[in-house]
């Protein structure tokens, strides 16, 4: 397959005469069924389209039937201006008609690119934009960049066209994108369905709607262990100040996305996972726990806890209920991870909760939990080295009445 690596794309311009689209300012990947391409630690900056129809892509274009590997590139300083669209000023991942193949966008910077339209509502994605297909992005800084609609991100769905937009977005960093609508992220079109997982959207504006998301005309969002500015209702999310240290995105030692995200998430019945490494290569979660951090820059601090007290479900998104999950994987050979959560409504700050092992025979065979936990959601890991292949049951319960048992297989 293709490979463009480690080059200066800088200073481009293209102006194509009349009605016609002005595409990919400085890279253009273009790949049929079967082909592949990595593009890898470029710069690509301050390229300019300016068309009287359209522009799309100022600085890379993805229009793909095979894989593509877009990572570790700094995209930085493009511009778009076309007069009835402007898509797409950093990168645009285009799935029109069945160019829907599988792009992997990791570990990338996208800061100050810049889409504008004469027409109202066609400037769209300053720093990336997504049309009618799935993407997977983590570990990318999406910073400073501006569009009428999806300064950060815009994501679309087309109608009468095949394909879907159902991005998968993982630990991402989206601040200070300034838009008309939808700051961080605009999400348009019925089957436009983005999961979003350890991402922090903090200090995006807007003018008129939706500083961090704006939704609309159908399209859905599902957010888990995120911290968006002013909330946003999911397991696991947050809505606190971030406290960045630096412009490199670091956290503070004392930052709620510290050890606050999540190694793995399901979501109607699939599994997601965080990347093994952070935007500068750094472990994930870093050695010094077993918790993984929000963002895409992973700190070198322990988890910060969350305070319990006086914390309302609107504010931090803590569980209502107490809830057991299903253990993953399974079947499982000897470790398995088990999710709960700890509900906070209308209960004491600490509530005392048992978690055991049970085998067929209904004997207890080991205690994995039994103290007292503040509201929240917790994790923990089995190792059943010392235990035979077979059916187990791990049982929840709390001095609140709660109990709940559920099935886990030991294959070795």
């Amino acid at each position: 397959g293709a490979k463009i690596i480690k080059n200066y794309i800088i200073n481009n311009t293209i102006i194509p005469g009349g009605d016609t689209l002005a595409l990919a300012g400085g890279i253009m990947i273009w790949c049929e069924s079967g082909d592949n391409a990595v593009i890898r630690d470029n710069l690509i900056k301050d390229n300019n389209l300016v068309s009287s129809y359209g522009a799309f892509g100022g600085g890379a274009y993805i229009f793909s039937k095979g894989d593509v590997l877009f990572e570790k590139n700094e995209v930085i300083e493009n511009k778009i201006d076309g007069h009835n669209y402007g898509y797409g000023a950093g990168l645009i991942v285009d799935g029109m008609g069945d160019y829907f193949g599988q792009s992997i966008i990791n570990n990338n910077l996208f800061k100050n690119n810049t889409a504008a339209a004469v027409l109202a509502q066609r400037a769209v994605g300053g720093g990336v934009l997504i049309r009618n297909v799935s993407p997977k992005l983590t570990n990318n800084i999406i910073v400073a960049n501006e569009a009428e609609y999806g300064a950060g991100i815009g994501i679309e769905k087309w109608p009468n066209f095949s394909g879907d937009a159902k991005p998968l977005i993982i630990n991402n960093t989206v601040s200070g994108n300034i838009a008309d609508y939808g700051g961080a992220m605009r999400v348009w079109g019925s089957g436009t369905e983005p999961i979003i997982i350890n991402t922090i959207m903090w200090d995006n504006t807007s003018s008129v709607s939706g500083d961090e998301i704006n939704l609309l005309s159908g399209g859905q969002v599902t957010i888990r262990y995120s911290n968006i500015k002013g909330g946003w209702s999911g397991a696991g999310n947050i809505d606190a100040d971030p406290g960045f240290i630096d412009s490199l995105f670091n956290l503070s030692d004392t930052s709620w996305c510290v050890g606050n995200g999540a190694d793995s998430v399901q979501v109607d019945g699939n599994w997601y996972f965080a990347p093994s490494i952070d935007y500068y290569g750094n472990l994930r979660p870093h050695p010094v726990d077993s918790y993984t951090d929000m963002g895409a820059v992973e700190s070198p601090y322990p988890r910060v806890p969350i305070p319990p007290v006086n914390i309302k479900e609107d504010d931090l998104n803590l569980p209502l209920k107490f809830a057991l999950y299903q253990n993953y994987p399974n079947p499982f050979n000897p470790k398995t991870t088990i999710r709960y959560s700890v509900g906070a409504n209308g209960h004491s700050p600490l509530q005392h909760v048992d978690l055991s092992i049970y085998n067929i025979l209904g004997q207890k065979v080991a205690t994995l939990v039994n103290k007292k936990q503040p509201a929240g959601w917790y994790k923990i890991d089995w190792d059943a080295a010392g235990f035979t292949s077979g059916v187990y049951f791990y049982r929840l319960s709390t001095n609140k009445g709660y109990v709940e048992t559920k099935k886990l297989l030991l294959l070795k």
